[in-house]
């Protein structure tokens, strides 16, 4: 099979497209015939090790001192089941599946991939492609796992610093579909879809949030960690609840959320965003793209049929 492999941490032309073995699955695990996966800012924050200090020293004690110890990325993916391992019930040869690898796991920029039959994975939504189902997952599980762990619920207004990106426009969908009060910062190019996904409220420079009078935030979301945490800070209520993708705390993807995700997309109440699509052999330069931060939704790789 073609795989994309990370030889060595660095820029995008570390990536390279071979002949690699078709994973061997186990008695608990299905092989996987991939038609969708992403590139998202976990991959190239991965491949960079660009992470503050000290979750970069982390992140290459988890993943490998020198290179990556998996070298094939990629956690999203929608496919077809192909094999079933013997303990397998759940699922069956033939299945069209959506749904995240679990932990260091990875493997999905590949043409085929092993999961755990328990993994955080369901049927592909009704009225999907297989790119607008892979758009749901990486912002759409970060988002809710971030928002759950602040507690969010109705009533209470929020500000998300980076709302057009995978996490912040999953996020401002998810907070107006709860009822919240959502205001974003993003810029003037991606403003109006920023307002489509439910911001009341759009700021396109930082200075346009810090001097409004109104610092009444019960939660700030930096769903792009590069803002400075003691100047959000001063932005919310005392007891407002800051997070952020940039902390040490990794978003823990669960078929529950695989579920939230799917049941919002078939009600109408959560867009699957897909900013570019590019092919595997295109795989660098979906790294180049994700690089610049300028995507609105997602950087999708399909796979040739």
């Amino acid at each position: 099979m073609k795989a994309a492999l990370c030889t060595k941490y660095g820029d995008p032309s570390v990536i390279r497209v071979v002949e690699w073995p078709v994973p061997e699955i186990k008695r608990d695990e299905l092989l996987i015939r991939v038609h969708a996966t992403t590139v998202d800012s976990a991959d190239v924050r991965m491949r960079s090790l660009h992470a503050p200090f000290p979750l970069n020293i982390i992140m290459r004690l988890m993943m490998g001192i020198s290179k990556p110890r998996q070298p094939v990325f990629g956690h999203c993916f929608s496919g077809t089941v192909e094999k079933t391992g013997a303990e397998c019930r759940e699922f069956k040869v033939g299945d069209r599946l959506f749904g995240s690898t679990e932990g260091m796991q990875f493997g999905a920029h590949a043409e085929y991939l092993k999961i755990k039959e328990k993994a955080p994975l369901t049927f592909l939504p009704e009225g999907a492609t297989d790119a607008e189902a892979v758009a749901l997952l990486f912002g759409g599980s970060a988002a809710l796992y971030f928002l759950e762990k602040a507690g969010y619920r109705k009533g209470q207004k929020i500000l998300i610093l980076g709302g057009s990106g995978a996490v912040g426009s999953s996020a401002l969908q998810l907070c107006a579909r709860k009822g919240l009060i959502v205001h974003a910062v993003s810029s003037r190019a991606h403003e109006v879809i920023a307002r489509e996904l439910g911001a009341r409220k759009v700021f396109e420079r930082k200075s346009d949030w810090t001097q409004e009078s109104d610092h009444d935030y019960d939660i700030i979301f930096d769903a792009v960690g590069r803002y400075d945490k003691k100047e959000v800070v001063k932005r919310m209520k005392s007891d407002g609840r800051y997070i952020t993708v940039a902390s040490s705390d990794v978003a823990k993807e669960t078929r529950a959320q695989v579920e939230e995700l799917k049941k919002a997309f078939e009600e109408g109440t959560l867009r699957a965003l897909v900013d570019r699509e590019f092919s595997l052999d295109q795989i660098i330069e979906a790294h180049a793209y994700v690089d610049r931060g300028s995507k609105v939704g997602a950087a999708v790789i399909r796979m040739e049929a």
